[in-house]
């Protein structure tokens, strides 16, 4: 990028401005909310400290830890540690390559502080998914 010098801005000492994401862990139960938690999409967030705790230890495939990020350079995700999406939980809700959203939901007041968002709300929709070795990410936005 070039200043109205001419100048590049590496050349003026001017940096740009790269804003990390902001995190914040938590547990992921699928489904849909109106559906009490069956379906597709995300039915609940549930903030936690560490993945060591099991917000919902009796439906073990129907959740999985996660880290939801956001900065304005890339919107807001949620990356899942693949080690802990369970076969059933891959079929139903990973395997088309994208991640369907079927109502919309309101993200926890503690999540959307955290993260600093001024829009609560994952919209219902088709959301990209992508996949590395440890992770699966969705992209929100």
């Amino acid at each position: 990028m070039r200043t109205n010098l001419g100048l590049s801005m590496w050349e003026t000492g001017i940096r740009p401005t790269i804003q990390t994401a902001k995190t914040i862990k938590a547990d992921v139960v699928f489904g849909v909310p109106s559906a009490r938690c069956k379906g597709t999409g995300i039915c609940k967030v549930i903030p936690m400290a560490s993945f060591g705790q099991a917000a919902l230890s009796n439906s073990p495939c129907h959740h999985a830890p996660g880290i939801f990020s956001y900065s304005v350079d890339t919107g807001l995700r949620l990356s899942l540690v693949n080690k802990y999406i369970c076969q059933k939980l891959w079929k139903a809700h990973f395997r088309e390559g994208s991640f369907f959203v079927i109502e919309t939901i309101c993200l926890p007041p503690l999540v959307v502080k955290q993260l600093g968002l001024s829009n609560p709300f994952i919209q219902s929709g088709k959301y990209a998914i992508e996949k590395s070795d440890d992770y699966l990410t969705i992209r929100f936005s």
